[in-house]
């Protein structure tokens, strides 16, 4: 493995709706089931502009689309434990859920996935074992996920944190089969 720097650039949170680049940020030390990336190209999208607007962590780094490659890397350990265990990935046919359908199909759980009905076909060659529709077309999602899953699913990875949070909160409870908790706290317009 090549000597790595001890510093990096990173876009960090400052305050809401503030960030800024430190060109001089201490590299994160590696825990056993982390991998390093050398950042060649980043995307601002929107679940990096909401998370900044609605949940700001002072210092947390942002920026949840990257490419670049990898320079450190640990082992990763896969327990026992993902052994048939459904996990559902909520907006799997966007870059996160695109890769998170494949992470976790190698891992050994089994991945089902929300979409649009013209990307089935897309997200079941990513990983998925089963994609349903998580558009209002489909009132039933989370309580068909569960049928699925036989009542089975342990973890929801949502991947888009859209303007349609409320529905997919409602939906990601009704898969996991728990009632869905009161939202008093997230914003009205647009939810």
């Amino acid at each position: 493995m090549e000597t790595l720097p001890t510093v990096e650039r990173a876009l960090k949170v400052r305050g809401s709706k503030e960030i800024e680049i430190c060109n001089k940020w201490p590299l994160p030390v590696l825990e056993d089931d982390e991998i390093l990336v050398r950042v060649r190209c980043v995307a601002m999208n929107r679940v990096d502009v909401e998370m900044v607007e609605l949940a700001p962590k002072i210092g947390v780094t942002i920026v949840c689309q990257f490419s670049g490659d990898s320079v450190g890397l640990i082992r990763c350990h896969v327990g026992e434990e993902s052994t048939q265990r459904y996990v559902l990935v909520y907006g799997g046919s966007s870059v996160c859920g695109a890769m998170a359908l494949q992470l976790l199909r190698n891992s050994g759980f089994i991945p089902v996935s929300t979409c649009s009905p013209q990307i089935f076909a897309l997200v079941k060659d990513l990983g998925a074992e089963e994609p349903f529709d998580y558009n209002y077309r489909s009132p039933t999602c989370g309580e068909d996920i569960r049928r699925f899953t036989a009542n089975t699913l342990t973890y929801v990875l949502d991947c888009t944190l859209s303007q349609i949070l409320r529905n997919s909160t409602r939906i990601h409870y009704a898969a996991i089969g728990m009632p869905v908790p009161k939202t008093e706290h997230l914003p009205k317009n647009g939810f």
